[in-house]
């Protein structure tokens, strides 16, 4: 056989073989719902403002006189869970208030993500392995329907509310390919990061395509939540979920 009939069966058999080699997994579109059992309940919306406030003043005495006396705290990979410490001083250590314990960096991150958490929409009961009776916590992942996510694949799966962009690289400047709309998305990456740019999630879209979100706008299934519950005339927060599986 000549070379250049060699070389043209090698060629013709490389293309027959690349879509199969370079085929990517695909799923169904799965559409998310959200949940929230306290909307339209004013007692709770006024001690969201609060917390809201207190975060945003980082004012821990404040955050303090809305913590319950009683306090759980689960997925506690860490072991920072202390029995002979206060509920406040377990929520500080859990949610990272106290910066004069944190390195310059990561100074503000607890009120940030408390700030987040005061402002979600997203409130479900607790689903905790220790759950304390009539708790809703939050944020709380969406309801779905679908045979694409397994319980225990969860932590490679997030979901977006409202609306969010997907680029076709880690950059805000980048090409728009796609837009997801109340939808789960499969993750391949949690944080992409060009140094000087904001954090990106790498995620896979249904056709099988790779894309980045912007960090902040898909949130994961096994993101870290505060449990609250009302108890007297107002609410008071009686625990921690951590991040994580």
């Amino acid at each position: 056989m000549s070379r250049r009939l060699i070389w043209f069966s090698l060629v013709f058999s490389l293309a027959l073989l690349g879509p199969a080699a370079n085929a990517v997994a695909q799923y169904d579109r799965v559409p998310v719902r959200l949940r929230n059992i306290v909307a339209g309940d004013a007692s709770f919306a006024e001690f969201q403002k609060k917390l809201r406030q207190a975060a945003e003043k980082r004012d821990l005495k404040a955050i303090e006189n809305l913590v319950a006396t009683t306090f759980f705290w689960e997925r506690d990979f860490g072991g920072g869970y202390n029995r002979a410490a206060t509920p406040f001083q377990n929520l500080v250590n859990a949610m990272q208030l106290d910066d004069s314990k944190l390195r310059r960096s990561a100074r503000g991150i607890g009120w940030r993500k408390l700030q987040r958490i005061a402002g979600s929409r997203h409130f479900a009961p607790s689903d905790a392995d220790k759950p304390v009776t009539e708790a809703v916590c939050g944020p709380a992942p969406p309801g779905y329907q679908s045979n694409a996510i397994k319980n225990d694949d969860l932590l490679f799966w997030g979901y977006v509310f409202d609306r969010a962009p997907v680029r076709a690289a880690a950059s805000p400047q980048s090409k728009i390919i796609r837009q997801v709309e109340n939808e789960a998305i499969k993750v391949e990456t949690w944080a992409t990061r060009v140094p000087g740019r904001p954090k990106f999630v790498k995620v896979e879209l249904p056709d099988g395509k790779s894309g980045y979100i912007a960090e902040g706008q898909i949130q994961p299934f096994l993101d870290e939540q505060l449990c609250f519950r009302k108890l007297g005339n107002g609410w008071r927060i009686v625990g921690y979920i951590g991040g994580g599986d």
